[in-house]
Order: structure tokens, then sequence, then C-alpha cells
């Protein structure tokens, strides 16, 4: 369960870099009570069984400050009772939203001329899930865009088609990628 009590599936999250990941595993049943662990692969994460209630026993993760490193790590909650049984087991695999390693307009750096087609590129690399685009001129939107993301959906482009103006010299052409995910960046 993460935190209120939201059971997790299969995938946990997602969860935002910087936060902290609180799992509790829950067990009910079994005599003698089981030992609750947390694992990651071999490795034992949490061996304390936490809290006793009843016949439920319980045992939270805590994994604090989240990065891009904790990507689909897998978290297994195992309870045993004795070496007569085999323990039974729960996974979950970290799902998160990223922020972007970098963003670059992809062009030449030669001045452009009035009444010619251009295609710019704007490019993100590391932003999960896939950002939006706004291109802008000053304070104008455009809209002659297009998305596409790799198959990894580690890279995002976005190309604009656009023929400048005579009026559009010294104006200021940006590309914006925002995130829903993640509202507080851009």
């Amino acid at each position: 369960y993460a935190d209120g009590g939201v059971k997790v599936g299969a995938m946990a999250g997602p969860y935002a870099e910087g936060d902290t990941l609180r799992l509790t595993c829950r067990v009910t049943g079994g005599s003698p009570a089981p030992q609750v662990t947390w694992r990651e692969g071999q490795e034992v994460e949490d061996l304390t069984s936490e809290i006793r209630e009843g016949r439920e026993v319980r045992n939270m993760l805590v994994v604090q400050g989240l990065s891009r490193s904790d990507l689909r790590r897998v978290f297994t909650c195992q309870a045993v009772n004795s070496n007569l049984t085999e323990p039974l087991i729960a996974s979950t695999t970290l799902n998160l939203n990223l922020r972007p390693l970098w963003v670059r307009l992809l062009s030449s750096r030669e001045p452009l001329s009035a009444g010619w087609l251009y295609c710019l590129v704007c490019q993100v690399v590391g932003a999960r899930p896939p950002p939006v685009f706004t291109w802008y001129l000053g304070a104008t939107i455009l809209t002659s865009h297009t998305e596409q993301s790799s198959d990894d959906d580690n890279v995002t482009w976005s190309e604009l088609r656009w023929v400048p103006r005579q009026e559009d010299d010294k104006k200021v052409l940006s590309c914006l990628a925002f995130s829903p995910a993640l509202p507080s960046l851009t």
C-alpha cells in the first residue's frame, strides 16, 4: 500500500523526482506470525516487521529523495513464518515522472530569410512522460508544429514548419517544453 492506504499493483506511482517513497506491506494470518521484509533482488532493504495488530503484520519501506536511477526499481515484499513453507511474495515496479535532462533547438545558426519555409526542431531528452511543446514568436503562439517521441520515450522532438515574414525581424523564436505531470517545472 502507498500513502493514504492506496493499494499498489504491479506498478507503484508515478512519483516525482525528489519525492519520498513509502510502501507498506500488510500480511494477515499465519502461525507463528510471519516475518515481513522488503527486498530488491537478493538484497534485503528492510528487515524489520514494524507493526503487529491482531493477526496483521506490516512493514513500511521508505526511500527518500527519489532520483532518476530509481526508475523501474523492483521492490518485493516477502512474508515467511517457517522454513517448512514457501514465502509469500508481492512485487511492484517503481514508476517516476522525470525532469528533462536538457532542451535544445536543433537548427542551423544561419540567418533566416523572409518568405522561405524552414523546419526548426526543438529536442527534449530525459523527460518522462513526454512533454507538451509550445512555440513562440515573441508573445505569439505558433501552432504549425508536430511532436514525435523515440521508441523508449526518452527523446521527444517538436518540429515547427514556419515561414518568417519581414516584420518578424529581431523577434525571439522560442520553444517551451512543459510537463503536465510536473506542473512546477517548464
